[in-house]
């Protein structure tokens, strides 16, 4: 789940107009449970400014998928690999036009993303392509699905679903299990500008946008029940006017959902957590976690891990930090159950870090991995974080790294891409962790 890094362009002019009342993450008051390790790799040198989300909740589609259906991109990695490192994140042949904002993870070795440039590009187990031109000129800021051909995509200019159709033509998708897929508009009941795509681990979609005709640009939440095919606004959040622009979301195992959103009348960037509880009733409320100490944070990614909530904040665009949620079961005086929330940082309270986590995905509290700005991809034991060893040529990745999307902590996709100026060609990534003995890296 992610805030876009698309604009970067614009980002001098936002860390100008944040500049007044600086206060750094590492200076709020709270506990610091953790901190990062000094040692690097070759990839964490000196990062350059570049990022969930990922949208890192996968369905059990997929995973089932992953595990009974027969793939047709099983990779053929040999052992000794010099694509891959021996942490085993695997460097894929991304277009380098293509600056991708957003994955999904089919689960039977292919994947799904959507680019900058408007295109749906589909790896095939073994190479990237663009499947189709879908949006020329209008970015396509994310995409989700339930298995290999059920995906969905959208932006500004509406809602695709992916279609198999059998006498679809040869196609450009790179292999015969894409050329009999086609993208079809889908109307909702309301226009929106679709922002943000999810999923719940029981293979719920949610999508997020605002709203193009009056009211303008208030936010909307659709979602899409596992086994139906309907989708249905939220008339709880339709209700709110105090909401726009939501960036991302997850959902909890037990059905809560958790979303970044801008505030009706906030200038940059998402600075509000909304919360939909199933109990004791359906509610959605806002969540606080001594956000009132570092008033100019805004939220760049979020992710559940085990019983956990994950979400990475950022402060005057300068210093990132992040809150651990914890649910604590009591109701407080409203009948509302209450969170207890923990501050950590990235790196060592010494060190300068000011590089945001958009795509943030966990197996379990003791097991998170997170991806965002400069090229950075960490991950946290439940101890310490440690910058992750990515780097196949002994250059630090410096893309910044918008989406992620993860089946297991052995199948985790991240991508992202750069704009060079002056209308120079930028530089689109795409990253696959695989267990290591899989990938049988060298680097």
């Amino acid at each position: 789940m992610k805030l876009s890094l698309r604009n970067a362009s614009i980002a001098t002019t936002i860390a100008w107009a944040l500049a007044q009342g600086v206060i750094a993450c590492a200076d709020a008051d709270s506990t610091e449970p953790t901190s990062e390790t000094s040692e690097k790799d070759a990839s964490s040198e000196t990062p350059s400014t570049t990022l969930p989300s990922s949208d890192a909740t996968t369905s059990n589609d997929a995973a089932d998928a992953a595990a009974d259906a027969p793939a047709d991109g099983d990779a053929d990695i040999d052992a000794g690999n010099p694509m891959c490192t021996t942490e085993g994140w695997c460097t894929t042949d991304a277009p380098v036009s293509e600056w991708m904002n957003g994955v999904y993870n089919a689960g039977d070795g292919t994947a799904w993303a959507v680019s900058e440039q408007g295109n749906v590009l589909r790896f095939d187990g073994h190479h990237w392509a663009i499947h189709t031109a879908l949006t020329v000129g209008a970015p396509l800021p994310a995409i989700i699905g339930r298995g290999p051909t059920d995906v969905w995509t959208g932006n500004n200019k509406g809602l695709w679903h992916s279609e198999v159709v059998a006498d679809a033509g040869p196609g450009d998708g790179g292999d015969a299990g894409a050329s009999n897929v086609v993208w079809t508009p889908f109307s909702l009941s309301e226009p929106i500008n679709i922002m943000a795509m999810w999923a719940s681990p029981a293979g719920d979609l949610y999508l997020a946008g605002t709203t193009t005709v009056a009211p303008v640009g208030k936010t909307r939440v659709f979602s899409m029940a596992a086994g139906t095919n309907t989708w249905v606004v939220d008339p709880l959040i339709s209700a709110r006017t105090d909401l726009n622009e939501p960036t991302g979301g997850v959902v909890s195992s037990n059905g809560d959902v958790w979303m970044m959103v801008m505030a009706t009348g906030a200038t940059s960037a998402a600075n509000r957590i909304v919360h939909r509880r199933s109990q004791p009733s359906v509610m959605w409320i806002d969540e606080a976690p001594v956000f009132d100490k570092l008033p100019n944070a805004s939220f760049w990614g979020i992710g559940i891990a085990g019983d956990k909530i994950f979400i990475s904040t950022k402060t005057n665009y300068s210093n990132a930090c992040y809150y651990v949620g914890t649910d604590n079961g009591p109701v407080d005086d409203a009948g509302v159950p209450t969170m207890t929330w923990t501050r950590g940082t990235w790196l060592d309270p010494t060190m300068s870090d000011n590089s945001a986590r958009t795509g943030v995905w966990g197996a379990a509290a003791n097991d998170v991995w997170t991806a965002g700005e400069n090229g950075q991809i960490n991950h946290f034991d439940g101890t310490k974080w440690r910058i992750a060893h990515t780097s196949i040529d002994g250059k630090p990745i410096v893309v910044n790294l918008t989406g992620m999307h993860a089946i297991s902590n052995d199948d985790i996709w991240v991508v992202g891409g750069t704009t060079s100026p002056f209308g120079m060609t930028g530089q689109g990534i795409a990253l696959h962790k695989l267990s290591p003995a899989v990938a049988g890296g060298t680097k």
